[in-house]
């Protein structure tokens, strides 16, 4: 885990990408210059990384990314692999905020999402929750492709409390078939969660 003390400000992650992006850096970058994860993100140029930096309206990211130390520990947790396009995302940024044009979800830091793996919470749900708004809504990712649709496929998923005793409702409406899917809505100005 990371020490986060005031104005301590983080490099971009490490890690096998970080060094290969950085071995293929253009002259003018320096050692004494910092290196932001977008501009890092400019270099290793996935889809996803491409869609946030075509549209930084949606995603206020967060002043942190995660390292593969992070991410491995998110998995042990987890007992099994984050897909791809999630992963990608916490090398950008570790919590932050998703924008739509009407609403914002608020993502889960890799300490809460490995502590609601520790606690079970994924078992519980059947999926891994990553965000969530003032609401009580979750969104979460199949990682396995239980719900029906494709191994990480994107829901949103709200619970309502019912009488003492009973269990509670779930109500889950399928987002997107995939979280670059999903960042794709946001970035067209549709509602998306």
């Amino acid at each position: 885990m990371r020490a986060r003390a005031s104005g301590f400000q983080p490099g971009p992650p490490n890690g096998p990408e970080l060094t290969a992006a950085l071995a293929n850096a253009p002259q003018e970058v320096t050692s004494a210059e910092p290196v932001s994860r977008l501009s890092l993100a400019r270099q290793l140029r996935g889809p996803l990384e491409d869609l946030v930096l075509q549209h930084p309206e949606i995603l206020d990211a967060s002043d942190f990314a995660c390292d593969d130390e992070d991410i491995d520990r998110i998995e042990d947790a987890l007992g099994y692999p984050l897909p791809d396009e999630f992963r990608s995302l916490l090398r950008l940024t570790d919590g932050g905020v998703l924008r739509g044009p009407h609403a914002i979800a608020h993502l889960a830091t890799a300490d809460q999402l490995a502590e609601w793996a520790g606690a079970g919470v994924h078992q519980d749900l059947e999926s891994i929750p990553f965000a969530h708004d003032a609401a009580g809504t979750v969104l979460v990712i199949d990682g396995k492709g239980e719900w029906g649709g494709a191994a990480g496929a994107v829901y949103r998923l709200r619970t309502a409390r019912r009488a003492p005793g009973r269990a509670p409702v779930r109500d889950a409406v399928r987002l997107a078939d995939s979280l670059g899917a999903l960042l794709g809505h946001l970035a067209a100005g549709r509602d998306a969660f």
